[in-house]
């Protein structure tokens, strides 16, 4: 009787042995499988996100391109002056004096509707652009309402005048038209539209500005 007992506890042993054997079997491949669910999910995750960096630079865009063209002249610099100007013409017993005084002004700026797109180039998150040349945006420069006879006398014809008016034209350009105005100009070009480049999303901005033809003759 005993040996039959011990029997069946070895016979119950056993089997519960291979019923937890099982059971640690589906256990382990459970848990191997979540492991390399989660590895799996990782990478596809790092995969998106690489794809994302990748996907994030930033271009300039035909209609960012055409908003900058349409923004036409920007005046960087306004430089007011003004110029007395005289001739005198001799005679035997008296002479004949002509002075005026001319009020100029002198708008210094780009005109945007000449910006060239193809001297754009983006790396990344920087852009480097070349501007059109600083340029004297309005060539009325003197104000001919404000224009006055200081001294008349003798008689003077209208090409008279406009020898003086042609005088005082090239005096203002020469007083307005130094270096330091133009590099005024050139640094609030590169401040304001940098900032406008900034706005469409470039971190920085490097701008180079195309030598202008003025010169304070």
């Amino acid at each position: 009787m005993g040996t039959k007992k011990n029997n069946k506890n070895i016979i119950a042993w056993l089997r519960f042995g291979a019923k937890y054997k099982f059971y640690a079997i589906v256990l382990s491949i459970i848990i191997g499988a979540i492991f390399f669910i989660g590895f799996l999910w990782k990478q596809n995750d790092y995969a998106i996100k690489a794809e994302t960096t990748i996907n994030q630079k930033i271009d300039i865009t035909p209609s960012e391109i055409r908003s900058i063209q349409d923004i036409g002249q920007w005046e960087f610099l306004h430089v007011s002056t003004e110029e007395l100007v005289d001739t005198i013409r001799e005679h035997f017993l008296s002479n004949d004096r002509l002075t005026r005084i001319y009020y100029g002004s002198i708008r210094l700026g780009i005109d945007l509707k000449k910006f060239d797109p193809k001297q754009t180039k983006v790396a990344n998150d920087t852009l480097f652009a070349t501007l059109p040349p600083i340029e004297i945006l309005d060539p009325n420069i003197i104000d001919e309402a404000r224009t006055r006879a200081f001294i008349e006398e003798g008689n003077w014809n209208a090409a008279d005048r406009e020898m003086l008016y042609e005088q005082a034209k090239h005096k203002i350009l020469q007083r307005c038209l130094t270096k330091n105005n133009l590099q005024v100009a050139e640094e609030n070009a590169k401040t304001q539209l940098g900032n406008v480049f900034k706005a469409m999303g470039f971190k920085v901005v490097v701008i180079k500005i195309e030598k202008n033809k003025l010169t304070n003759k």
